[in-house]
């Protein structure tokens, strides 16, 4: 249960990045420019495909994952 948990939150995070890099990429085709949280976004991208893997070693580890 903690595991699907776990999963779950990483799918609300990576949505929420996703939509993120949307308006990011909306407001450059619009005008040109680069918004200013764009440096934010890509972190947030970074620690959640970091937390995915973990995740999936964790799991690998585990036995869970063929």
């Amino acid at each position: 249960k903690a595991l699907l948990q776990h999963l779950f939150e990483l799918q609300r995070q990576l949505a929420a990045v996703g939509n993120n890099l949307n308006q990011l990429t909306r407001a450059f085709n619009a005008d040109g420019t680069v918004g200013s949280d764009l440096a934010g976004t890509l972190v947030a991208v970074r620690q959640s495909v970091a937390t995915v893997n973990e995740t999936l070693e964790s799991l690998a580890l585990d036995g869970d994952v063929a």
